[in-house]
């Protein structure tokens, strides 16, 4: 009887305890898994194992070791006993790759190269020498100009001409000061372009930009490519170099992580490097109890975390270089903390929405977002863009935002909300880009922006210089109050915009420190 218990109290302590699995390079996916002698070798055994774990399991990746795949949650952990993945041993991080190497090379003519390529779908990240490059893109650098559209279906600009036949080709629309949308081009009839959106839903604006990109007809500066999922094949312009000297890394995965709605998972010690879409992706909601930390994210197609789901943690880590948002998040009880978020959304037309390229996307309630390092951002820092409540902004260093787009700011809050503190940030370098619009002089470009509709901020606390339209700015919101800030070497210190009629009311501003560097600032 006492060996009947002893036996049974040990089963249900290992329950309780979890077991520890092990991944190595050199592994073999016939052995136990259960430690770094009889390792599993790759993420396809993780995930066929993974609807097998208990709550309190681990998954251990060798530190120093790099693994291609896709891990697919499929089994939930507890409150006391999540499911982990991580790393053991010494050295750096290991990494989840979704990036295949390039050696075999065809010579197309005219600096062009080819090489076989099978992936899930069409890629959005190629590095090269651990450089990203972008799709070739027509005009180089610069935008041409539409002299009309039709709402969201079709641009036209006298000069594009026919010589050259688009279809097939994306167009990336400026469509207004804050999107930068990309498109597929249905048909080309002269001077019209007929295109399907793969951004947002807006329509264009007469007399702004675009350019043309994703097709080989576009290739003529180094590094810049074209994938053709039906032919298998990516083009590649290397000029007079030799392809054969260069290291070409390109994303083949759409997702380095997939969760669908399983609960209570960590993520720690991980780096995760190469996707062509999400990286991590918690998709739909009831991914809840998600806590990723002390990992690294680099070069994800689009954004590097967007996760559904409520009561989550991401905390202390590096994340850079991600085409749209670094962390996009929807649900309840965020916490978002101590992050350094870096180089995102810097290559136009590689996001589907340009206003996504942002550090951080908020879009739920009870969060905080505290003590976050986010810096060189293609649009806003950090973007509030829903009737989220219960949110602090605290403590987080921004600087050199808006590098690609215009009206937005270090801190945009853009909708209504119960309670939204916004206290102890400093904002630095809120640049604006003008290119592609019609607009002449400064850009419109602001510290804390508080725009259409938003209500109940505390703006406390904060210092913002170096904007180059506002340091704050309310544009049509209520009930906000701006308190002990400092404002210097802005635009205007203090900038309200069509502040008059009945949803605009009870704003108030105190003890705040405004100071001018010249003449022409307000």
């Amino acid at each position: 009887m006492r060996t009947t218990f002893s036996l049974i109290f040990l089963a249900l302590s290992a329950i309780a305890t979890g077991t520890d699995y092990y991944v190595k390079n050199g592994g073999n996916d016939l052995n136990q898994g259960t430690s770094d002698a009889l390792a599993w070798a790759t993420i396809d055994k993780v995930n066929s194992m993974f609807a097998y774990l208990n709550p309190g399991d681990r998954i251990l990746f060798k530190r120093g070791d790099s693994f291609y795949g896709t891990i697919k949650i499929n089994r939930s952990g507890t409150s006391e006993y999540p499911i982990t993945l991580g790393a053991y041993g010494t050295g750096e991080k290991p990494v989840i790759t979704g990036f295949t190497i390039l050696t075999s090379w065809t010579n197309e003519g005219n600096g062009v190269f080819s090489a076989s390529l099978t992936s899930e779908g069409l890629t959005n990240m190629v590095i090269i020498n651990e450089k990203q490059y972008a799709m070739g893109r027509w005009p180089d650098k610069t935008y041409n100009i539409y002299e009309s559209a039709s709402s969201n279906t079709s641009i036209t600009d006298t000069e594009l001409g026919s010589e050259i036949n688009w279809e097939g080709a994306e167009v990336v629309i400026r469509k207004n000061d804050w999107s930068l949308d990309r498109c597929k081009i249905v048909s080309h009839s002269g001077t019209t372009l007929y295109y399907n959106s793969l951004g947002t839903t807006q329509n264009a604006i007469a007399n702004h930009g675009y350019f043309i990109q994703n097709s080989i007809k576009s290739l003529n500066n180094f590094g810049e490519w074209y994938h053709d999922v039906i032919k298998e094949r990516i083009y590649i312009y290397f000029g007079a170099s030799d392809p054969g000297n260069t290291k070409v890394e390109v994303a083949t995965l759409n997702n380095l992580l997939y969760n669908a709605g399983k609960k209570y998972i960590a993520l720690e010690n991980l780096h995760f490097r190469g996707s062509a879409s999400n990286m991590l992706d918690f998709v739909n909601y009831g991914n809840d109890y998600i806590t990723i930390r002390n990992s690294q994210l680099s070069f994800a197609g689009l954004d590097g975390i967007k996760i559904f789901g409520n009561n989550v943690i991401i905390s202390n880590n590096y994340i850079t270089s991600c085409n749209q948002t670094a962390i996009q998040s929807a649900g309840e009880n965020h916490s978002i903390n101590l992050n350094i978020i870096e180089n995102i959304g810097l290559l136009e037309g590689q996001a589907y929405c340009g206003n996504l390229t942002n550090g951080i996307g908020i879009n739920h309630n009870q969060c905080l977002i505290q003590n976050n390092t986010i810096r060189n951002i293609g649009y806003s820092g950090i973007k509030v863009s829903s009737s989220a409540q219960t949110i602090i902004i605290q403590n987080n260093f921004i600087v050199d935002v808006l590098l690609i787009l215009n009206d937005g700011g270090g801190i945009y809050v853009g909708t209504e909300g119960l309670s939204r503190k916004i206290d102890g940030n400093i904002i630095f370098n809120v640049h604006g880009n003008i290119l592609g619009t019609p607009h002449m002089g400064k850009p419109i470009a602001r510290g804390i922006y508080l725009d259409v509709n938003s209500s109940n901020a505390m703006v406390t606390n904060n210092t913002v210089a170096n904007c180059n339209e506002a340091g704050y700015m309310i544009h049509r919101a209520r009930d906000n109050k701006i308190e002990n800030n400092i404002a210097f070497n802005n635009g205007y210190g203090m900038y309200f915009q069509n502040n008059s009629g009945s949803n605009i009311r009870n704003n108030s501003l105190k003890n705040n420190l405004f100071i001018a560097k010249s003449s022409t600032q307000l």
